[in-house]
């Protein structure tokens, strides 16, 4: 009996122990279970993160050997990922570039850092621009990561393009460009401004030199009143403005200045100026000749037209603007159409002779409809410009010659009126002269009678009786 018990006793031992065995392997079946899950999930993370990285991914040995590459972007790889697993870096490169690639990894495991590397690699016939970075994994292999920078690479090419011809336009422009900044006082006013840069046009159109600008304030050459203008040209473009345009004389610098004042950063602007004193006295001289031509025209008591090249009227004096005054404005239109109300060209027109020939053309025409000048002596001069060497326009000359016209045709009329009386005067005188022919017809055969009877007389005389002679001479009497 008592080994009954004992064999039970052990065989409930040895069933326990099972049990705890059964047990301990569920919690490892349980545990690798969980474990293989959490690996399967670990890899689903891992080949999304792959899938989504743009970059190139490999582990790479001491020798340039290719020991596993990431499927990321195989299309930026110079060759097929499976053809190159094994191979070394001078299999898939020239030699240039693999010695180069090489030297960079051997500095990488050499130095035990992570190191960085920029370089181009045509890929499908387009250069692509690659910043790749290695970083040791063990004494003998780096991982090495690739990134696609070609965006970034044309987009530093083209900034260094604009800078160049920012620098080149900043440097040979003509006008005065300043780079400044404002200065601010503890309440955040702009009190005066700084210059940081200028270029050489700014010197000149100053009339200082470079170390009287360069890291000086406004205050240093202005004066009070000049400072407070200038900062005023600025407070615009403080306030959110695009571009200010100010025309300020400043007596430092003996200048008229034109300023262009725009923003180049959150607290950089770009001072564009240029010095306008002799345009400045050239446009005062220009305004005194135009009020001097002004006052010319209006006291000129003609009218006065100026044309364009296509007979469009510029400028008229205040005659033409009474004369034409149901056509004003006057300006702008055709000669034509305001002065004569037709849609074409006068046939005779003298301005459009005058531009043809170069030289100075007349015309008598009518003048404004229902108005006292009937009509207008048009005397029309070329306006020329020297430079070109062309005809620009011209210049018509207008009288009202109604009062001469008038006159001219009574004194037309009064000649006519003289023709005829001296047409009737010289009719009657031809007739006077016609009888007085006749007349003197008959006294010159009156007189050669007379002197022959007289001869008659003197060779009768003495032989002739005294009645006889009586009688012949009362004969020659009554004939």
């Amino acid at each position: 009996m008592k080994k009954v018990d004992i064999a039970r006793e052990k065989l409930l031992l040895e069933i326990e122990d099972l049990k705890k065995q059964v047990t301990e392997l569920e919690k490892e079946a349980q545990g690798r279970k969980q474990a293989e899950n959490a690996l399967r999930n670990s890899e689903n993370t891992l080949r999304t993160l792959f899938n989504a990285m743009q970059d190139i991914v490999f582990e790479m040995d001491y020798n340039g050997t290719y020991l596993n590459i990431a499927p990321t972007s195989p299309d930026l790889m110079a060759k097929p990922p499976d053809e190159v697993i094994g191979k070394t870096l001078h299999y898939v490169f020239p030699k240039p570039e693999a010695d180069r690639f090489l030297a960079f990894i051997r500095h990488c495991l050499d130095s035990n850092e992570q190191v960085t590397i920029e370089y181009p690699l045509v890929l499908d016939g387009k250069t692509h621009w690659f910043e790749g970075r290695a970083t040791p994994k063990t004494k003998d292999t780096i991982l090495y990561i690739a990134r696609d920078v070609t965006a970034k690479k044309e987009t530093e090419v083209e900034l260094r393009v604009r800078e160049s011809q920012y620098t080149r336009v900043y440097e040979n422009s003509p006008f005065g460009i300043i780079i400044c900044q404002p200065v601010r006082d503890s309440n955040e006013r702009t009190v005066d401004l700084e210059f940081l840069q200028a270029n050489q046009a700014a010197f000149k159109h100053a009339g200082i030199s470079e170390e009287n600008i360069i890291g000086k304030r406004g205050s240093d050459f202005c004066t009070p009143e000049e400072l407070a203008a200038l900062i005023n040209v600025f407070q615009p473009i403080l306030t959110n403005a695009n571009i200010v345009n100010h025309s300020h004389y400043f007596s430092a610098f003996n200048r008229q200045l034109n300023l262009t004042v725009f923003r180049l950063s959150k607290d950089i602007y770009i001072l564009d100026f240029v010095d306008v004193t002799e345009q400045q006295k050239v446009q005062l001289e220009l305004k005194k000749n135009q009020e001097l031509l002004s006052d010319i025209m209006s006291s000129v008591q003609d009218g006065i037209s100026v044309l364009g090249k296509d007979l469009t009227i510029k400028h008229v004096n205040y005659v033409m603007k009474e004369w034409y005054k149901d056509q004003l404005p006057l300006e702008g239109k055709k000669c034509f159409q305001a002065y004569h109300l037709c849609n074409e060209i006068c046939e005779a027109c003298p301005s459009l002779r005058c531009m043809q020939t170069g030289k100075t053309e007349w015309e008598i025409v009518s003048g404004p409809k229902d108005s006292e000048v009937n009509w207008i002596e048009l005397f029309s001069y070329p306006i020329r410009d020297k430079v070109m060497n062309e005809i620009t326009g011209v210049v018509e000359f207008v009288r009202d010659i109604t009062h001469r016209k008038i006159a001219e045709e009574e004194l037309q009329k009064y000649r006519e009126h003289l023709e005829e009386l001296v047409n009737e005067r010289t009719q009657k005188l031809e007739e006077q002269k016609k009888d007085l022919e006749r007349m003197n017809k008959l006294f010159v055969g009156r007189e050669f009678r007379i002197k022959e009877l007289r001869d008659e007389i003197k060779r009768l005389k003495g032989n002739s009786e005294t009645g006889d002679v009586r009688r012949k001479s009362k004969e020659v009497n009554s004939e």
